[in-house]
């Protein structure tokens, strides 16, 4: 189960907000590689100035690999597809890396690329029950 919530800023006092919620599935592929799956539902809002909030919502969906290069040190990839019910769809791939300082706590530094925009990310997990 995994949810996230980003808030961006742009020029001229744009801001756009985005949150998805979803499950997850992963299995291994090898002692060090681990297939990844997604199923989420998306949200995002754009605000402008002298405009009305635009909102619109749909789903995700995501593939990738994850390998753990040491046992601290988790390199990630993948696709993921993303279908707005007003917006259209977007095909986007991402890279990340996260350091582990715990079993339970972990620091990530990620990138992500679309048609449409780039993004980088500092992002904290927080595993229960570890």
């Amino acid at each position: 189960v995994f949810a996230g919530y980003s808030q961006t800023s742009f020029d001229f006092d744009v801001d756009g907000t985005s949150l998805n919620a979803g499950l997850g599935y992963n299995t291994p592929l090898s002692n060090v590689v681990d297939f990844v799956a997604t199923l989420s539902y998306e949200y995002v809002e754009v605000d402008a100035p002298g405009f009305s909030s635009v909102d619109d919502n749909g789903f995700g969906l995501g593939v990738g690999l994850r390998w753990w290069a040491t046992p601290k040190v988790e390199v990630d990839a993948g696709i993921q597809f993303v279908d707005l019910s007003d917006s259209g769809n977007d095909t986007g791939f991402g890279l990340g890396g996260w350091y582990y300082f715990t079993p339970a706590f972990s620091l990530g530094l990620n990138a992500s690329f679309t048609d449409d925009a780039t993004g980088y990310s500092l992002a904290g997990r927080f595993f229960f029950g570890q």
